[in-house]
């Protein structure tokens, strides 16, 4: 029998990513009362967005979502740096743990540069 593991996975992204949005959005969801900065994969027009370093985590519930902005992004050529860490989750950034100090430390450099 296949494992069911990646199925049953996706649908609790899918739940923690619409609990995230039920939140910040409320009854806008879905609606075109959303403004390109709440939900920017949205966007059809990336030319004129500035560089960006996008770096999030495989188990994040935003994940398809910041890797859709990235595209974005890319096929309108404009420089975009895509990280999606395995392994961690929404807001890894803010607890101690070694990929922590290396994903700051390679996002400090990224920014740093001219």
């Amino acid at each position: 029998m296949p494992s069911r593991g990646p199925f049953v996975n996706e649908i609790r992204r899918r739940a923690h990513f619409r609990k995230a949005t039920d939140f910040s959005l409320g009854n806008r969801f879905g609606t075109d009362d959303v403004l390109p900065c709440e939900a920017p994969a949205r966007n059809r027009d990336f030319s004129d967005m500035p560089p960006a370093f996008i770096e999030i985590g495989k188990l994040d519930a935003f994940r398809n979502e910041a890797v859709a902005y990235a595209l974005g992004i890319m096929k309108a050529h404009v420089p975009c740096e895509l990280h999606v860490i395995g392994g961690v989750a929404h807001i890894f950034d803010t607890f101690p743990m070694p990929i922590t100090d290396r994903a700051f430390e390679y996002c400090s450099y990224v920014i740093s540069q001219p």
